[in-house]
């Protein structure tokens, strides 16, 4: 059978180097939002940055007060839920890669405030503005991704999100390390600049980028959907046909629901249960923690007395980030989504409630504080691998056809919501002379660590190596979540099941002689 022909290849047989180049170039775009938020928390502790926006005493002393840190550092969410919210609108008006564009130019425009700022204020005012764009990244990459790539390499491939903001995020540890004891503005001056250079190379690319297939067939336009797929599919596809029968049976499973629906339709139906495990992964996410050691990871280890090897620290800990990352991307689609967020949820908890015991030892020995710092380290590269990566994953697929963009828009902008609660609040809990709670955070963040493991079990569904219409099958049917994984779809949803899937090798039987039967 030509379909299957190809069945021995593993999960990976349909992507061809093409489409692995068009969505690594497209990541680049995760790499401005680690970068940013590696850059910015490590630019804190530089003395020229201080000096620049910090307040300064009447000997000439200067300091970032906590309330100055929050603010510069949580208002920038203001402009990434803008950012996710209109994210949706304009990629189903205009498409992901003319999307991708204006994100560029709101890139550039906010480079430039930074760059030109004398006051604390103009500088955060860039930071609104490049979060914006941001905001708007983390919705047209994942969405783009989820719907040109096949189901049996769609978890590594959207999953790399994570990777590649811990690239950002270890590219700016190298660049604040290099500056870490700069007393002018040129420190901070060119990690600031070196935001500018990622939107650069992906406005220069994107015109090498073909349209979503699935956005094209939901525009009537699926001849061009057709040649979109003959370019990223393997040649023989395209020789035997493969390509239109697969743009066939994804226009036959979306004909009911080609016309996008209204942000209410979100809270409705199925599609209530779909944007609520999107959102409350999403703000797991967030509530777990990871924000004092990517956003303040300088600033905590000083804290806590550890200043002198703090941008040494965070190098090592974007380091471990980038390879626990590329495990992941691995595990996606042979362990699944589901495991994956149950075993972080929980071991994530352990370190972070190890963190706050050991913090409250007086005068600890030096094993005693390297081991808190590797405590440090893993939780963060353990977060990174699951709750970082998973839920990016999840609210790009889960969403049904009508419904895709508005689902990962409004469950990113329940992320930036508690990330903005988190980014607020954390200086006052983590400083004196408010909480001063400093490594004793652990056992908020890590009961919220444990209460996500929970959560993950007994409300996530596994999704992997399951095309997009099969997964619209499964809620419509209300498939409790542990039993996702042998839920056997039929009709149209079969049908594309058996084109994405089954000829990678991970697909079922079932699906092959549910094709044959049709």
């Amino acid at each position: 059978m030509p379909l299957v022909s190809w069945a021995d290849k593993g999960n990976f047989a349909k992507v061809t180097t093409k489409l692995v180049c068009i969505c690594l170039f497209l990541s680049l775009g995760s790499v401005i939002f680690g970068y940013d938020t590696g850059m910015f928390g490590g630019v804190q502790a530089i003395p020229g940055f201080v000096d620049r926006f910090g307040e300064c005493n009447a000997k000439g002393v200067c300091t970032l007060s906590a309330s100055r840190v929050s603010l510069m550092q949580s208002i920038a969410f203001a402009g990434k839920i803008i950012g996710t919210s209109s994210a949706g609108p304009i990629i189903e008006r205009f498409n992901h890669r003319k999307a991708m564009f204006f994100m560029c130019f709101c890139c550039f425009v906010g480079v430039v405030i930074e760059a030109t700022s004398k006051h604390y204020a103009q500088y955060t005012v860039g930071r609104i503005v490049l979060y914006f764009a941001v905001g708007i990244t983390e919705n047209a990459v994942p969405t783009y991704q989820s719907e040109i790539v096949p189901a049996g390499a769609r978890g590594a491939v959207v999953s790399s999100i994570q990777f590649f903001i811990a690239v950002g995020g270890f590219i700016s540890s190298g660049v604040n390390k290099r500056f870490s004891t700069d007393k002018t503005d040129e420190g901070w001056l060119v990690a600031t600049c070196l935001q500018g250079l990622f939107p650069l190379l992906i406005a220069i690319g994107l015109p090498f980028v073909p349209i979503s297939p699935r956005w094209l067939i939901s525009k009537g336009r699926s001849e061009e959907a057709v040649q979109v797929l003959i370019k990223v599919r393997p040649k023989e596809d395209g020789d035997n046909g493969a390509c239109d029968a697969e743009v066939a049976a994804i226009d036959e499973a979306l004909q009911h629901q080609v016309d996008k629906g209204p942000w209410l339709d979100l809270f409705r139906g199925t599609n209530a249960r779909r944007t609520m495990i999107a959102s409350v992964v999403f703000a797991f996410a967030q509530f777990t923690g990871q924000a004092f050691t990517s956003q303040y990871g300088p600033r905590f280890y000083t804290t806590v007395g550890l200043g002198s090897m703090a941008f040494t620290y965070s190098l090592i800990n974007s380091a471990i980030g980038l390879l626990t990352c590329g495990i992941a991307m691995i595990a996606m689609d042979r362990v699944g989504r589901r495991p994956i967020l149950i075993f972080g949820g929980v071991v994530q908890g352990i370190f972070l409630f190890l963190i706050a015991g050991l913090g409250l030892l007086k005068n600890p020995s030096t094993n005693v504080s390297h081991f808190f710092v590797a405590c440090v380290i893993l939780f963060s590269a353990l977060y990174a691998a699951t709750w970082g990566a998973t839920p990016y994953l999840l609210a790009a697929e889960i969403g049904t056809a009508r419904l895709r963009e508005k689902t990962m828009a409004f469950s990113s902008s329940v992320n930036v919501l508690a990330a903005f609660i988190v980014s607020f609040t954390l200086p006052y809990l983590l400083n004196s002379p408010y909480a001063n709670l400093q490594s004793n955070i652990g056992w908020i963040y890590g009961s919220f660590a444990f209460a996500a493991g929970a959560f993950a079990y007994f409300c996530v569904p596994e999704t992997k190596n399951r095309a997009l219409e099969e997964l619209d099958a499964c809620f419509e049917e209300r498939i409790p979540a542990r039993k996702f994984s042998s839920f056997v779809a039929t009709g149209a949803a079969a049908q594309v099941a058996v084109l994405e899937t089954v000829g990678a090798g991970v697909g079922k039987d079932e699906r092959i002689e549910q094709v044959e039967k049709a």
